[in-house]
């Protein structure tokens, strides 16, 4: 499993997964984090973060004002996915661009 690119471009701006990643992970109640973009219906891409918590109690609007707080606004994640965790490789490391 990898990322198919390195860049996002959302709504002409281009967001790097890795920057918001790092914002995401800073978060106490994130064991990780990763971005990825998803091409929508009108051809249009957007963010998209699948998240694995180190706590149950923490909620996606706590999470995204986080993000609003230390990203640029076209930056912050607009869609969230909570999962027990991120898939791993065979080594059960993170495979390249899940961090």
């Amino acid at each position: 499993m990898d990322r198919k690119g390195e860049m996002i471009i959302s709504g002409g701006l281009n967001v790097y997964p890795n920057e918001v990643e790092q914002v995401v992970n800073a978060h106490p109640a994130v064991l990780e984090a990763c971005v990825f973009g998803v091409r929508m219906r009108n051809g249009k891409e957007r963010s998209k973060q699948p998240w694995s918590l180190s706590q149950d109690d923490c909620y996606r609007d706590e999470i995204i004002e986080f993000c609003r707080e230390r990203l640029a606004s076209y930056k912050k994640p607009q869609s969230v996915d909570f999962m027990d965790s991120l898939p791993k490789n065979d080594a059960g490391e993170n495979p390249p661009g899940v961090n």
